[in-house]
């Protein structure tokens, strides 16, 4: 017999579904709250950015964190659109790391910089664009079309709950 867990502190709830989960979840609960007047679409695309990131990250194995900040930077590239202000402004507020504001600002060229021009030339079709960025991340161009689908799913399983 299954015996369910109850949760008393928020040390158990990491615990139980771990900090990566959490942290997405909190990030996802964040903008769906300051992007409540948005179409949905809208942020289910800041979320299938986050996902698609996400996974190149893992694929070239740069570790835990370089996954994460993947992930941060996918969720976070729409927020200018989500709050109708100029990126620049939003990202004063934020503490997050420089490289992750430099390439949400276009300001200089990160290891993130790739990554996320990739899902945006994947997500308009732009498969030429998507080739020549592929050339910097070789070792993810074959799995691209899986990634892609992989995130779709993890959106569609998410809404679908």
């Amino acid at each position: 017999m299954r015996r369910s867990m109850v949760v008393k502190s928020m040390q158990g709830a990491i615990a139980l579904i771990g900090e990566r989960t959490l942290r997405k979840w909190l990030s996802l609960m964040m903008l769906s709250y300051i992007a409540d007047d948005k179409p949905q679409e809208l942020l289910r695309l800041a979320l299938l950015r986050a996902r698609f990131c996400e996974q190149v990250g893992d694929k070239l194995g740069k570790g835990r964190d370089f996954s994460l900040a993947c992930y941060t930077l996918g969720m976070f590239s729409l927020l200018d659109v989500m709050l109708d202000q100029p990126m620049e402004k939003i990202l004063k507020e934020l503490n997050l790391a420089p490289e992750i504001v430099d390439t949400l600002t276009a300001g200089k060229k990160t290891r993130y910089s790739v990554i996320l021009s990739l899902a945006k030339a994947y997500e308009r079709g732009d498969w030429l664009e998507v080739a020549r960025l592929a050339g910097s991340v070789k070792e993810v161009f074959e799995d691209l079309p899986l990634v892609y689908a992989a995130a779709l799913d993890d959106v569609r399983g998410f809404y679908a709950v």
